[in-house]
C-alpha cells in the first residue's frame, strides 16, 4: 500500500514491535498507534517518513531507544511519544512546523533546549517526567503562541526566571515538583491567561502569597510546599472559575476567611499542614461542588457541624484534627462526618501529598476531564539527589487515604 497516508490504530491492543518496512509507506502523512502494547526499538526506517506530520506512539510503556532517528521529519506538527522508556535528548532538531510536543514520562535527559520556548508554532510542550537535571532556561523572548508547558517532575534547578513572562499566552504552567529554589518570581501576577498553575513542591524559600488577582481565569491553583507565610490572601474571593486551592505544607497563619463561601465553584480546598488557627467558617455551607475538604494539621478549634449538618455540602473526604489526644484530651474539631480523624502533631496522619493528576489528554485539547489524585507514590521535591522519586498514576476516579 505504498500510496497509503493515514493509519490510525490507536487503542487497538497491537502488540510486537513496529516492523522496519514501516519506513517503506513513504507518503504517510499520519500515523498512529498511541495507546497499545508496542515494545521494543523504533526501527530505524521511520527516517523515511519525510512527509509525516503527526506521529503517535503513546500510551505505549515498552517502546525503547533513541530519538535521534526522529529529528529530521521536518513536516511534524504533532508528535506524541508519552509513556514509554525511550532516551536522547531534545537538541538539534528540526521541526519548524511543531504545534504540539509530547514526550512526557520517558527517559530524556541533558538540559532542556531553550528553543522551544522560543518555537515559531509551539503550542503544547510536555516535557514531565523526564530527567533534565540542569537550571530552568532563562533566554526566553516574547512568544504569543504556547499556551500550554508542563515540566513536573523534570529535575530543574535554579529559579524560575522573570523572563518567563514573555510566554504571553501560557494557559497551563505546571513547574511542581523539581528542584527549584529562591522566590516564586512576580512576573506570574502579569500572566493573566493562565487557567492552570502549579509550582508545589520545590525548594523556595520563605515569601509572602503572590498577588495573583488579576488571573482570573484561574481554574487550578497549586503551590502545595512553597513555604508562603501569612494570612490566606483576600484577592481569592475574585477567582470565581477556580475548582482546586491547594495551600497544603505552608507556613499560613490566621484563621479560614469568611468569604471563601463565594468561591463556589471550588470542589477540592486543600489546607492542611498549616499554622492556621480559628473556627471552621460558616460560609462553607454554600460550597455545594465540594467533594475534597483538608484542614488536619492546623490548630483550629469547634466543630464542623456547618459540613455536618448542611444538605448541599457533602464532600467525599473530609480530614481534620478530631481525634483525642494521646492523653485523652479532647479532639482540637468535633467532627461526626470526617472520613478521617486526625490527632494533633501526629504527622503520620494523611501525610501522603494529595497531587491531582498532572497529565491531561491531548486527544481532548489539554482539558482535564476529570481530577484523579495519587497517594500512594505521590513525589517528594525532585532533585538530582534523589532521582528514584515517583510520580502519579492517571488511573480514573480518586484515590482516598
Amino acid at each position: 500500500m505504498t500510496n497509503l497516508k493515514g493509519i490510525g490504530m490507536m487503542k487497538t491492543g497491537l502488540s510486537g514491535s513496529l516492523p522496519e518496512w514501516i519506513g517503506t509507506l513513504t507518503r504517510l502523512t499520519t500515523l498512529g498507534l498511541g495507546d497499545n502494547k508496542l515494545h521494543g526499538t523504533i526501527p530505524d526506517s521511520i527516517e523515511n517518513l519525510r512527509e509525516l506530520k503527526i506521529l503517535g506512539l503513546d500510551g505505549n510503556g515498552g517502546l525503547m531507544g533513541n530519538i535521534e532517528k526522529l529529528k529530521q521529519l521536518s513536516n511534524l506538527e504533532a508528535l506524541y511519544l508519552e509513556s514509554n522508556a525511550l532516551t536522547g535528548n531534545l537538541h538539534n532538531t528540526n521541526w519548524p512546523n511543531l504545534k504540539e510536543l509530547d514526550v512526557s514520562n520517558n527517559a530524556l535527559d541533558l538540559e532542556f533546549p531553550v528553543e522551544f520556548f522560543n518555537h515559531p508554532n509551539l503550542e503544547v510542550l510536555d516535557i514531565h517526567g523526564n530527567m533534565m537535571f540542569g537550571t530552568f532556561p532563562d533566554d526566553i523572548f516574547e512568544n504569543t503562541k504556547l499556551e500550554f508547558f508542563a515540566a513536573y517532575n523534570s529535575g530543574f534547578s535554579g529559579t524560575i526566571p522573570d523572563r518567563i513572562g514573555f510566554l504571553k499566552n501560557l494557559k497551563h504552567l505546571d513547574l511542581s515538583f523539581n528542584g527549584l529554589n529562591g522566590t516564586i518570581t512576580d512576573t506570574l501576577t502579569k500572566m493573566t491567561n493562565l487557567q492552570y498553575l502549579a509550582t508545589s513542591g520545590n525548594h523556595f524559600s520563605s515569601q509572602p502569597m503572590l498577588d495573583l488577582s488579576k488571573l482570573t481565569n484561574l481554574v487550578d491553583l497549586s503551590m502545595k510546599h512553597n513555604h508562603i507565610v501569612g494570612t490566606i490572601p483576600n484577592w481569592i474571593g475574585e477567582l470565581t472559575n477556580l475548582h482546586l486551592l491547594d495551600f497544603d505544607s505552608n507556613e499560613l497563619t490566621g484563621s479560614i476567611p469568611t468569604w471563601i463561601g463565594l468561591v463556589q465553584s471550588l470542589e477540592y480546598l486543600l489546607l492542611n499542614r498549616n499554622q492556621l488557627t480559628g473556627t471552621i467558617p460558616s460560609q462553607l455551607q454554600n460550597m455545594r461542588h465540594l467533594q475534597v475538604l483538608l484542614l488536619d494539621g492546623n490548630s483550629m478549634t469547634g466543630n464542623a457541624n456547618v459540613i455536618c449538618e448542611s444538605e448541599s455540602v457533602k464532600p467525599s473526604t473530609f480530614i481534620a484534627d478530631c481525634y483525642p489526644g494521646t492523653n485523652g484530651e479532647r479532639p482540637e474539631i468535633e467532627c461526626r462526618c470526617c472520613t478521617q480523624c486526625c490527632a494533633d502533631e501526629d504527622t503520620s496522619c494523611n501525610n501522603k501529598q494529595w497531587t491531582s493528576n498532572v497529565d491531561p489528554s491531548w486527544e481532548y485539547g489539554y482539558i482535564r476531564p476529570r481530577y484523579t489524585f495519587s497517594l500512594a507514590n505521590a513525589p517528594a521535591s525532585y532533585s538530582k539527589a534523589d532521582v528514584n522519586v515517583d510520580g502519579t498514576d492517571e488511573d480514573a476516579g480518586m484515590m482516598l487515604p
